[in-house]
């Protein structure tokens, strides 16, 4: 099993969608300090883990592991009553190689056939109505991370 490619979506350092595709064999990162080479790492172990710094994200979970231009994006639509829509986090991993026949399917962003691994941190349907009471009073000044959860699924749409 291995690597092909990894999308991350509004992680850390990373703005929108950013795609990096790896070649058979060794791959080197290269870049400038603060240029988000750590950042791909850790975004690999999180969807192949849910760890972050040793602990389950789940139990973790933070606004600051979202992008800053992101978070402050939503806060200004929100405080100037625009239509928004909540930040989330996405990171794939998608797989090449023997044994994958479990992970394969279409439950991935680009919706085609692929084997891999997906991790989603995003708003929870469930928390609608308090999260609509909170909007509604004005109060929301950081993003509202107690009404997020972490869904993580293989392509083959399997949750966990």
């Amino acid at each position: 099993m291995k690597i092909k490619k990894v999308k991350i979506q509004n992680f850390k350092s990373f703005y929108g969608e950013f795609v990096l595709e790896l070649s058979e064999g060794m791959n080197i990162l290269v870049g400038n300090n603060e240029a988000g080479k750590s950042t791909i790492l850790e975004a690999i172990h999180l969807a192949l883990t849910g760890l972050l710094n040793g602990r389950q994200i789940k139990n973790e979970l933070t606004q600051y592991y979202f992008n800053n231009r992101i978070v402050s994006e939503y806060l200004t639509k929100l405080e100037q009553r625009q239509s928004h829509e909540l930040p989330y986090i996405l990171i794939e991993v998608f797989l090449s190689g023997d044994g994958i026949a479990l992970f394969e399917g279409n439950g991935n962003s680009n919706h085609v056939k692929e084997s891999g691994i997906a991790l989603k941190i995003c708003f929870d349907e469930k928390y609608q109505a308090e999260y609509e009471h909170l909007v509604n009073k004005g109060d929301v000044k950081t993003l509202p991370i107690e009404y997020y959860d972490l869904f993580w699924s293989t392509f083959a749409r399997e949750r966990e």
